[in-house]
């Protein structure tokens, strides 16, 4: 009987150092919370000249910001792309990091961010109630040496934050932002037919370039690439949402795919040469036509389901 009592004690010690032994290599849910918390407050505030971040809206285009984040007072400095205002004014707000299903980011008071999902379109234009569908609640997803990314809470866009440089920063807090951007909107305006060139076998194809630098929620903050295919009939046409930063504008999600070709970027090649790249790094200068490349009859039933003009007015080339 003793040598059972004796043999079960043994048993029980030897469960009693198990138990502690896999707690010591498998910490409770809230010490792993508290480590994921501190994690993304440090990454944070690991950036000394800020980060230059992109966020897709689920009902509009896309948005291009600057951030610094101030860890001992919890305030966030931020510029964006949204007006003329946000462009040159860095103006302060308030975050946290939360536990939730994870670590959160939580813009907690109004800042540009914000206006992306203000309910009244008098605010930032969208839609009554929910604005341009877009998050000021943000779960950390992982990270890089030099880069964040999260996903929003609710419309799960993607929030990617990538660390600036000192130029970089100095260019942003000097109003350059601006300046960039108004360089875009005027070669727009001035080239009426921007194209770009694209080899397709043997055929050298010229596709038209929009850049739809509005707010509107159903095309604003769109890039449009749009061409006839080698057979001269067939339409190719690709749109996604992009994003102004300091260096030209970032084309968001997974490109722009476009006849097989992901472009994912736009930037100036000099001070007059526009270029857009794809994935591999390979360069299109935009270049314009004193006309415009695609026949309007081709886009009907593509591109276009039909065309509205005013009652009784009669344009020209129409009858």
């Amino acid at each position: 009987m003793k040598k059972l009592i004796y043999l079960f004690m043994v048993v029980l010690v030897f469960a009693g150092c198990k138990k502690e032994e896999e707690l010591n290599f498998d910490d409770r849910p809230e010490v792993r919370m508290n480590q994921s918390i501190e994690e993304v407050n440090t990454i944070l505030a690991s950036s000394p000249n800020g980060w230059i971040a992109t966020l897709p809206t689920a009902g509009g285009g896309g948005y291009g910001f600057y951030m610094t984040f101030d860890r001992a007072n919890q305030v966030v400095q931020m510029a964006g792309d949204l007006t003329d205002e946000s462009a040159t004014k860095i103006a302060p707000s308030t975050y946290r990091v939360k536990a939730n299903a994870g670590a959160e980011l939580i813009f907690d008071t109004y800042n540009y961010i914000s206006l992306l999902s203000d309910p009244n379109p008098a605010s930032f234009g969208g839609v009554t109630g929910t604005g341009l569908r877009s998050d000021v609640e943000f779960l950390f997803e992982r990270s890089t040496a030099d880069s964040l990314i999260l996903t929003g809470k609710k419309y799960r866009q993607v929030l990617k934050m990538v660390k600036a440089t000192a130029a970089q920063k100095t260019a942003y807090e000097s109003a350059q932002y601006k300046t960039l951007i108004d360089k875009f909107k005027a070669f727009f305006v001035t080239n009426a037919n921007p194209f770009i060139e694209v080899v397709s076998g043997t055929t050298t194809l010229k596709v038209t370039l929009t850049l739809n630098s509005t707010n509107s929620l159903n095309s604003g903050k769109r890039i449009d690439l749009t061409g006839v295919l080698a057979d001269g009939t067939t339409i190719a046409s690709a749109n996604m949402k992009f994003a102004y930063t300091i260096n030209g504008v970032s084309i968001l999600g997974d490109g722009l795919v476009w006849n097989g070709i992901k472009f994912v970027r736009m930037a100036w090649k000099d001070a007059n040469t526009l270029a857009i790249y794809d994935s591999t790094g390979k360069e299109y200068i935009v270049n314009n036509s004193t006309v415009p490349l695609v026949p309007l009859h081709l886009l009907f039933g593509s591109k276009y389901s039909g065309l509205r003009s005013q009652y009784k007015t009669i344009y020209p080339g129409t009858s």
